[in-house]
């Protein structure tokens, strides 16, 4: 390995501690809202470090955008149906599933709380 390069940890640790700080996050703010909670509430619950959320997403705002996208984009990607209209249909509804699913309300109350805060918030409000 060169000096330049990181040697990648065995076995995905790094997405499996995203999962869990995320689903930690939605836990949250399910049972209590949005920003009713500390990153060290999130870390706790996540069981991780709070050093290791900072690290990977800098403050509570950028994690909570990035588990806003990740969700949606995730479980309801854009589809490719060959026309427009179909397009447009299919995401309405695999939207519309999502958001009346387990966790749904949370992700909801969670992008319209960050679409009015800040350059942080627009950019989330308009990736959504």
């Amino acid at each position: 390995m060169n000096e330049g390069q990181r040697a990648r940890r065995p076995g995905g640790r790094s997405a499996r501690v995203a999962a869990e700080v995320h689903q930690a996050v939605t836990d949250l703010i399910s049972e209590r809202g949005y920003g009713n909670f500390t990153v060290g509430e999130v870390a706790a619950r996540a069981g991780v470090a709070d050093s290791s959320i900072y690290r990977r997403w800098g403050n509570l705002e950028n994690l909570l955008s990035d588990v806003a996208l990740t969700r949606l984009n995730a479980r309801s990607p854009m589809p490719d149906t060959g026309s427009l209209d179909g397009d447009l249909r299919t995401y309405a509804a695999n939207v519309a599933r999502e958001i009346t699913g387990p966790d749904g309300l949370a992700v909801v109350r969670l992008a319209v709380a960050l679409s009015g805060n800040g350059q942080q918030g627009l950019q989330a409000g308009d990736d959504l």
